[in-house]
């Protein structure tokens, strides 16, 4: 590790970023051609990755950001787009069809019991579709774990970029299968702070809900209308923001910055609270991307 620069503190040359590809239900990863030439291959026996392949059961791991990076291709590699190698990272479908009729109410839809008393209730095992399905939980694991070694990666490098954008975010992940297993944190940069100051106290973000909501509906098959509830995307005081998506009070936040002085220019850290699976994680992440987004365009380099 050589110059380390703490993104709270100054700004340092972009060496990646998220992006959001809505049409695709897709983030977007972009990585400097600088930080990939000077960034080591991980071996398939290296510790994170061994670790990670026998808790989860994947079936490969590439560690070359030249090629589709991750475990089980969760980083499909598109090529370079000018100074950055591209990675699309599309949100995986969690609750599968099985292809046979519900067993507990032959495929009617309707609850078999409470259709003994004359009263069509949806039937609470397929929500009404008469489908059986299951829970794959192993694209969502895969998604996060390559998350955790990428952003692994990139949080000590041995050498700055010489990309003349500034590095926004800075993002860790946890992944495993207890509470809080799909936690995250992070650093927003010091220009991307100043940019979200800039935001009257209360303001909702409407696409950051709508990404967020995409992404659920991509895992689960729908978003219920007990679920759009738990999806918020708004401001606090003076730069605080809140995401959130369902769960127990689950989200990401950072605090406020409360110094009056105007000339006082830092970063600030974000955190979470109760995230406890990869596709909570997935979500908040969806919704990182598109604050990005929509902070690079107004960013200027």
């Amino acid at each position: 590790m050589k110059n380390f620069k703490w993104i709270i503190k100054e700004n340092i040359p972009c060496r990646y970023e998220l992006s959001w590809l809505g049409e695709k239900v897709s983030i977007i990863l972009r990585v400097h051609k600088d930080f990939v030439k000077t960034t080591r291959v991980i071996p398939d026996d290296a510790p994170i990755a061994k670790n990670f392949m026998e808790k989860f059961k994947f079936s490969k791991f590439t560690g070359d950001l030249k090629k589709s990076f991750g475990f089980d291709d969760a980083f499909v590699f598109r090529g370079e787009n000018g100074d950055f190698f591209e990675f699309f990272v599309p949100v995986p479908e969690v609750k599968k069809d099985t292809g046979k009729k519900c067993s507990n109410c032959d495929g009617t839809g309707i609850d078999a019991i409470m259709k003994e008393f004359d009263e069509n209730r949806k039937c609470g095992f397929c929500d009404g579709t008469g489908k059986d399905h299951f829970f794959d939980w192993r694209p969502a694991q895969a998604v996060s774990a390559s998350f955790n070694v990428f952003f692994s990666l990139a949080r000590y490098p041995d050498s700055e970029t010489s990309s003349p954008l500034p590095q926004l975010m800075v993002i860790d992940v946890v992944t495993d299968h207890d509470l809080h297993g799909g936690s995250l944190g992070g650093e927003f940069s010091i220009p991307f702070y100043q940019w979200l100051k800039s935001f009257d106290e209360g303001t909702k973000l409407p696409d950051v809900i709508e990404a967020m909501q995409k992404a659920q509906k991509k895992m689960f098959g729908k978003v219920n209308k007990y679920e759009s509830f738990g999806f918020r995307a708004y401001m606090l005081r003076k730069g605080g923001i809140a995401l959130d998506v369902p769960g127990n009070a689950c989200g990401i936040y950072n605090p406020p910055d409360y110094n009056d002085d105007p000339s006082r220019k830092t970063g600030c850290k974000f955190e979470c609270h109760n995230v406890d699976t990869p596709m909570q994680q997935l979500a908040l992440l969806v919704g990182l991307s598109v604050l990005h987004d929509n902070a690079r365009k107004e960013i200027k380099p």
